[in-house]
């Protein structure tokens, strides 16, 4: 007489009930399946409550018989497995519970992530990723930006260089000189105003503070057009915003003048 666990085989000896059975009484001729989707741990189980869930895909039986997920960098594709299987060298998985080998994809370095596609991409500018094997990147602080691609520390997280700037060979921002202007951000260089105009001042923002150049004898006004020297004063070079003074006791006859050689001694009517 077969104990429950067991059934008599019909050659006429016991045989324990299958992984996936079970049988609660002695004596009998067959064990009992499991309902679907459940399974017994072990042969010659003797109740329905031995029948726990099977572990899927991308899980394993752990020793204290619960299914976990198979960890990021191994995968599992067979159902009921007591482990899982690593990945390739210099690959992983993105998430817990991979099922393939095809969910194995490259360790992206420090300064890059991954796209959704499997493929390392770098981290454009603006962006930076200090750690291996991410998804994506991280921006920098609002008014900042990185001055290269691949940057993997938010201390290269540099302030902006605004519009009448430009980035020098230095990474530092400058003021466009005179005679320039940018008009866009983070540019490496100024657009030199058209032929016979100047700016006023250094970090000029627009063409249209390009003004006409002034010639000697004049200077450009703050309105933006050229004005005579003024009696008493004088200007050699062209594109300036002033007039220089004759030495004390002395005068310009006229307006528009261009040397100081044009300063005479003041007349004094008796």
């Amino acid at each position: 007489l077969c104990s429950a666990g067991y059934f008599l085989h019909t050659l006429g000896f016991c045989q324990p009930c299958a992984i996936g059975t079970y049988q609660p009484s002695s004596g009998q001729t067959s064990c009992i399946s499991c309902q679907s989707g459940t399974i017994t741990l072990q042969t010659a189980s003797t109740s329905s409550i031995q029948c726990v869930a099977i572990c899927s895909s991308g899980f394993y039986r752990t020793t204290g018989g619960s299914c976990q997920a198979c960890p990021i960098g191994t995968y599992q594709s067979s159902a009921e497995q007591t482990s899982c299987i690593s990945c390739p060298s210099g690959t992983s998985t993105n998430q817990i519970g991979s099922t393939s080998i095809a969910q194995c994809v490259a360790i992206c370095s420090a300064g890059f992530y991954l796209t959704t596609q499997g493929n390392c991409q770098i981290c454009p500018v603006g962006t930076y990723q200090p750690s291996s094997g991410q998804t994506s990147c991280i921006s920098c602080q609002s008014g900042t930006i990185t001055l290269q691609t691949g940057s993997t520390s938010s201390s290269q997280c540099v302030a902006i260089c605004s519009s009448g700037f430009f980035r020098n060979t230095n990474g530092n921002c400058q003021a466009c000189p005179v005679g320039t202007y940018q008009t866009s951000t983070e540019q490496t260089s100024c657009i030199s105003c058209p032929s016979g105009t100047t700016t006023n001042q250094v970090g000029s923002t627009s063409q249209t503070q390009c003004v006409g150049l002034c010639s000697a004898g004049y200077f450009l006004h703050t309105l933006g057009f050229c004005q005579p020297c003024a009696i008493g004063t004088y200007q050699p070079s062209s594109g300036q915003t002033s007039c220089i003074s004759c030495q004390s006791g002395t005068i310009t006859l006229q307006t528009a003048s261009t040397s100081s050689i044009q300063c005479v001694g003041k007349i004094f009517v008796p």
